[in-house]
């Protein structure tokens, strides 16, 4: 067997150096695909779950719920919201399920949190099934057409107009039901930073309010707060006020307050498509502050 001479090996090299530089400059033109990823585990029913050091049992849904929808749809819908939310490299475990609460709708715990800044890395969510709470539960959560109504929440907190709220409402059906989705968005915020337990809402928001510093958007802005970790803005997400019939998208000023507090600079403030400009809605007159 007679063998070749290597006049090829330069002509080798140079296809894997072109082949290199091509690589890399595709890998630099590609967008980022880092962002938030919240891990989302169920808590089946009968299965144990500890919150704030007190064994529970998780349950079924209650039997009085509006809609053909159920919890792991629902509160899917309101996780993939916050992720085109918040695009900074970060990950969160929730765990979520059904089971009585004494007092309110729906409740977190903030289960574990480290990292520089803090930020929260474990969180649990459950939702009240006795009975004293009629859900919507949507079987479409990913879409809102359902709702015919939909008014834009502004407000002026020191860094310009900014959006407080999108406040939707008009659908029959739900018209006596508390929205499931909502509320898992809801509760979902406080996990991600807006808690009581997070070392960082102790000091970012003080007494005075929660103060937006760059290099976010609308920096100066000082949000106004209240206990439990909520926002003190009738439309808000985190406000903690929600009437049977309505749903509530994130708005600007809840992706500032969870950027804020939790230390995140690249946001989409738009992550659920400003519903205004859906011509199936009925566009109301804008409102300050949805009061």
């Amino acid at each position: 067997m007679s063998v070749k001479p290597k006049q090829n090996i330069p002509r080798l090299i140079a296809v894997i150096f072109i082949s290199l530089v091509a690589w890399i400059i595709f890998s630099t033109a590609m967008p980022s695909v880092n962002a938030l990823t919240i891990i989302r585990k169920y808590i089946p029913p009968g299965e144990q779950f500890e919150f704030d050091g007190i064994r529970v049992t998780a349950g079924h849904a209650p039997k009085n719920t509006v809609g053909a929808g159920n919890l792991v749809e629902v509160f899917d819908a309101a996780a993939d919201s916050w992720e085109r939310a918040i695009k900074d490299e970060h990950t969160v475990t929730i765990q979520f399920g059904w089971s009585p609460i004494p007092v309110g709708n729906g409740v977190h715990n903030v289960r574990f949190q480290t990292g520089i800044p803090n930020r929260v890395t474990e969180a649990i969510v459950y939702v009240d099934n006795d009975g004293s709470t009629r859900w919507f539960l949507d079987p479409t959560p990913q879409e809102h057409s359902e709702y015919q109504t939909v008014i834009e929440c502004f407000v002026a907190l020191g860094g310009g107009p900014v959006n407080s709220g999108y406040v939707l409402s008009g659908h029959s059906a739900s018209a006596q039901a508390l929205d499931l989705l909502t509320i898992a968005k809801h509760e979902i915020g406080h996990s991600i930073a807006l808690s009581t337990w997070n070392y960082l809402w102790v000091t970012k928001q003080a007494d005075r309010g929660i103060l937006v510093n760059p290099p976010r958007p609308f920096s100066g802005s000082l949000i106004p707060v209240n206990s439990g970790g909520h926002l003190r803005l009738l439309g808000a997400l985190m406000d903690s006020s929600l009437l049977p019939g309505q749903r509530k998208h994130i708005s600007v000023v809840d992706v500032l307050a969870i950027a804020e507090v939790g230390e995140f600079i690249d946001l989409n403030l738009d992550p659920e498509t400003n519903p205004i400009a859906n011509s199936d809605l009925d566009k109301e007159k804008a409102r300050p502050g949805c009061g």
